[in-house]
């Protein structure tokens, strides 16, 4: 299989999982729905890869790679945190979901950057 064929493939798979999820939202079916669709499109993905013959990444892809995950993580932290800071403390003009869901923002982004760190230190001692 060509790269152009797998990526094509993985263009289906994502618009049909996206589909699937939606109606799945849409018409309330269980959850296990969701998850099976789901845990299919991955198995799928798993053995298109494993057909392809051409090489799909380089050194160079996964630098930059590497490099637009880090700048990613670090934007992603610093407007969240602002926004998160912005909305408790202008919490007295805001409806009380808004600050619950700043709340939620702030805790989530605090759980993000332990997962981070552990996964930082965890490398870290590997290599």
């Amino acid at each position: 299989m060509s790269a152009k064929t797998y990526s094509m493939l993985m263009r289906v798979i994502a618009v049909a999982l996206a589909f699937l999820i939606a109606v799945s939202i849409v018409r309330e079916f269980p959850l296990y729905i969701a998850i099976l669709g789901i845990m299919i499109a991955l198995m799928a993905a798993s053995i298109f890869r494993r057909l392809v013959k051409e090489t799909l990444s380089d050194e160079r892809n996964r630098r930059i790679d590497e490099k637009a995950t880090a700048l990613s993580y670090r934007i992603y932290t610093i407007v969240t945190a602002a926004f998160a800071l912005v909305v408790m403390m202008i919490r007295s003009n805001l409806p009380s979901w808004a600050f619950i869901a700043g709340e939620t923002l702030a805790y989530s982004l605090c759980g993000f950057i332990l997962v981070h760190l552990a996964i930082s230190n965890y490398y870290s001692r590997k290599l």
